[in-house]
């Protein structure tokens, strides 16, 4: 898999969390909340893929590509991954 294959699947599931915080926003507020915040941190994320893919595994793992495309490994919150956009790409501000 590529990593523009994983760039895009992680967009598209950023775009069904957008429109999931969309569809619950008047019946059930709660979990619109819950769904427009990993929409965002989805989307952070798939802005550090841009740039690398490594920039999305957390600190506490060495990235490693065979682990990382069978989902076996763990990725940046959104806090982390602001701070690693904020420092790594320029025109992000």
């Amino acid at each position: 898999m590529s990593q523009k294959l994983m760039f895009k699947r992680l967009v598209d599931n950023a775009l069904d969390f957008l429109s999931k915080a969309i569809d619950d926003l008047d019946e059930r507020p709660k979990y619109s909340v819950i769904h427009f915040h990993a929409a965002v941190e989805l989307f952070v994320k798939a802005r550090l893929m841009a740039e690398h893919w490594t920039l999305v595994v957390a600190k506490r793992q060495e990235p490693d590509w065979t682990k990382f495309i069978a989902g076996d490994f763990q990725s940046v919150g959104l806090d982390d991954a602001a701070t690693r956009l904020d420092k790594v790409v320029p025109d992000y501000q």
